[in-house]
C-alpha cells in the first residue's frame, strides 16, 4: 500500500528525488525525512514573533493543488512583516480552499506586535480580518493593484496619460508634491 504524506504519495517523491538526485531513495528514507521537515514546518509556524513589525503586507497566490483525488484551486495566503531595520521576515503562511476574512484570521498572531502600517490587496475579507486583528494601523492598497483598478476604468484615448500621471503621484517625495 503506497504512503500519502502531505497530498503527495512517497511513490510520486521517490520518483523526482530519482529524477533530481541521479540515485534511488528508498520509500521508508522519504517518509522520515518528510516526517522531520513536518516538525520542522510546524516549529517555524509555531514559533513566537519577536520585536515589533512596522509594516505588514498581506497577499495570496492561487494555486492548483491535489486533495481527495481532485485538483482543486487553493490559496496560499501570505503575511510578511518588515522590522524596524528594515529586514522583511515571513511571518506566517496558510492554505486554504479560499480567501474569506475567517481564513485571513488563520494567520497566526504569535505576539505580532507594532505594526503600524499594512499593505495588501482590496479584498473585503481581509480588509475586516485586518480591523480587527490590528486596530489602528494604518491600511492602504497595493499601489500595482491600485493602477490596475484605475486603469481598467480610464477610457483608451487617456490611458497613456493616467499612467504617467500615476507614476508621478506614486513616485512623489511628499503628499505635497503628490498633491
Amino acid at each position: 500500500m503506497e504512503m500519502v504524506v502531505q497530498g503527495v504519495s512517497t511513490r510520486r517523491v521517490k520518483k523526482i528525488t530519482t529524477e533530481l538526485c541521479g540515485r534511488e531513495i528508498s520509500k521508508s528514507t522519504v517518509s522520515r525525512l518528510t516526517k522531520r521537515l513536518d516538525e520542522q514546518v510546524k516549529a517555524w509556524d509555531e514559533r513566537p514573533l519577536e520585536g515589533d513589525y512596522p509594516f505588514v503586507l498581506f497577499d495570496a497566490v492561487h494555486v492548483k493543488v491535489r486533495r481527495q483525488g481532485a485538483v482543486r484551486s487553493t490559496a496560499v495566503l501570505l503575511a510578511v512583516g518588515v522590522d524596524e531595520e528594515g529586514q522583511r521576515e515571513i511571518l506566517g503562511l496558510h492554505t486554504t480552499l479560499s480567501e474569506t476574512e475567517e481564513a485571513w484570521k488563520q494567520l497566526p498572531r504569535r505576539g505580532l506586535t507594532g505594526v503600524e502600517h499594512v499593505t495588501s490587496d482590496r479584498d473585503r475579507g481581509l480588509k475586516k480580518a485586518i480591523r480587527q486583528q490590528l486596530p489602528g494601523a494604518i491600511w492602504t492598497p497595493y499601489h500595482a493593484h491600485l493602477r490596475r483598478n484605475v486603469l481598467d476604468d480610464t477610457p483608451d484615448e487617456w490611458r497613456d496619460s493616467m499612467k504617467d500621471l500615476m507614476d508621478e503621484v506614486l513616485q512623489a517625495s511628499s503628499q505635497t508634491e503628490a498633491w
